[in-house]
């Protein structure tokens, strides 16, 4: 019977549910910036939210190109207590890294 949830139905909504694809989650910036574009708001709000995409962007960029690590995005679906915890000190401290790190920061003023 066609429709009929089976056992093994079942383990593989589980199986993608516990280990999805990294490829097909969308970063926590891209997630931000789609909620600015398909749902109704003021401009101001919107430009609010795409300013915050940009910030996780650059945090994002950071932890790969200065921390090292390879492939590093937010995304709402695995995110830390300990990243979201980094990600304010980074937002705190981005005036002195900007500071120390002047070619860093230079690609996102182009």
């Amino acid at each position: 019977m066609k429709g009929t949830a089976d056992a093994d139905w079942v383990r593989g909504i589980v199986e993608r549910w516990l280990h999805p694809k990294p490829s097909i989650i969308p970063s926590f910036a891209e997630r931000i910036e789609q909620y600015a574009m398909e749902h109704p708001m003021a401009d101001s709000t919107a430009y609010n939210y795409l300013m915050t995409a940009k910030k996780v962007r650059r945090y994002d960029a950071y932890q790969r190109d200065i921390d090292g690590k390879t492939g590093f995005a937010l995304k709402v679906e695995t995110i830390t207590v300990e990243e979201l915890e980094d990600f304010r000190d980074f937002l705190i401290n981005e005036h002195l890294l900007y500071e120390e790190l002047p070619e860093f920061f230079a690609q996102f003023h182009a």
